[in-house]
This record gives C-alpha cells, sequence and structure tokens, in this order.
C-alpha cells in the first residue's frame, strides 16, 4: 500500500491552467470573459429624447420646434402665424378673440331680422379651416315691397372668402360665391309666394384668412 501512495505522487499532477488560489484560498478565475461591450462605453442617447428647450417635452413626445419653450403640444396656439401646440393646425386659440364663436357647426343666431333690420358683424376666420356660421329668421309680412340685402366685405388683402347663403327651411343654397372684394346678394318680393324662412350665413376661406383682421358682414332689410 505504501509503495502504491508513494507511485501516485510522483504522476505529477498540475491545477488548470488560469485558476489562481487566492489567499482566502478561493480559485480565481484569471482568464477573460468576451460580454459583447468592446470599448465599454454606454449606449448613446436618442437626440430626440433630449429636452432641448425645458419646456417639459421631448421631439418624441410631440415637441416639433426643441430650439422654442414656446412650442410644445401644452402650449397656446395664438394669433402669430406659428403652430405653437405642434397639432398641425395653425392659429385655432385665436378664435378666443372672436365673439361669435364657438360657430363653426352652431351658428350663431342673429334673431328675426324684421325687428333688427339694419345688422352689421365684424367676424374672424382665424386659419383657413375656420368656419363662421349665423341664422337669422325673416317674416314675410305680405308688405307690396320688401328687399333684404346681404353683403360680405372687408376681406383681408389677399385673401378669398366664400359666402354661402342657405334657406333653412327649403334646404335650397340660395347664393354661393367665392372673392377677394365685395360680395353681395340680395332677395326681394315674390307676390306669388311665402318667403317666411329662416336662413343660413356660411362664411369660409378659399386661402389667406388672417386672425388679425376682421370682415364685415351687413344685412339690410328695406320694407
Amino acid at each position: 500500500m505504501v509503495g502504491m501512495l508513494l507511485g501516485l505522487s510522483g504522476c505529477g499532477f498540475s491545477a488548470p491552467e488560469d485558476v489562481v488560489v487566492t489567499s482566502s484560498g478561493a480559485p480565481s478565475d484569471t482568464g477573460s470573459m468576451d460580454d459583447g461591450d468592446t470599448d465599454g462605453a454606454a449606449p448613446e442617447a436618442d437626440p430626440d429624447d433630449i429636452d432641448d428647450d425645458g419646456d417639459g417635452y421631448t421631439e418624441n413626445e410631440g415637441d416639433c420646434d426643441d430650439a422654442s419653450a414656446t412650442v410644445n403640444p401644452d402650449a397656446i396656439d395664438g394669433c402669430d402665424g406659428t403652430d405653437e401646440d405642434c397639432d398641425g393646425v395653425l392659429d385655432e386659440d385665436a378664435a378666443d378673440d372672436d365673439m361669435y364663436e364657438p360657430n363653426d357647426t352652431s351658428a350663431h343666431d342673429l334673431g328675426s331680422v324684421n325687428d333688427s333690420p339694419v345688422q352689421a358683424i365684424q367676424g374672424l376666420l382665424h386659419n383657413d379651416d375656420d368656419v363662421d356660421r349665423f341664422v337669422f329668421s325673416f317674416e314675410d309680412t305680405w308688405s307690396p315691397y320688401f328687399a333684404l340685402s346681404l353683403s360680405l366685405g372687408s376681406i383681408p388683402s389677399g385673401a378669398d372668402y366664400r359666402l354661402t347663403i342657405e334657406n333653412r327651411t327649403t334646404g335650397e343654397t340660395l347664393f354661393d360665391e367665392a372673392g377677394d372684394g365685395n360680395l353681395s346678394a340680395s332677395m326681394t318680393e315674390d307676390l306669388f309666394a311665402d318667403q317666411t324662412a329662416d336662413f343660413e350665413i356660411i362664411i369660409t376661406s378659399e386661402g389667406g384668412a388672417d386672425c388679425n383682421r376682421s370682415y364685415l358682414l351687413t344685412l339690410d332689410l328695406v320694407e
């Protein structure tokens, strides 16, 4: 048995390469492991995730001008030709300066033209997507003569506005023209028809609407 032990002790066992016994007695691996990071640098940040102007929004969060703190999705889009709230619609908050808004879908009621035969309305198309609607009523009193005239003037220079007049009672379109000057329409007595009705006036822009410059809509009834 002694001879066998001596024979084994001469076999020359060696420790595995790259393993060092530390002072604590635990082996330490001195070999290198490939962690996939060749230079040790952190991944580069997306520039669109950085809030450059300090307004609380990055470009990836909807800021369409990250060099201006006044432009972000939470800004008020006033009348200045800039889309401050980055929604693709220009100057829509300028509607706050128009006393007849909101009348894009629900017409502002001007009442009876018989009670107020002369009316002058200063309105605003605050951008090319704005629509102004007004409604008024007219009672045909069977007088031998009447003339009701409507006109749209003071259209901003460089703009084209459209004036449409519809008979709400019959659904008929009575007038529909666009231009850059004065647009006018009239209705006179038809002795063989009762012309009592509700009428709707629709004003839209064909281009060049300016929230800083108002138009003038006038109604004039002569009986």
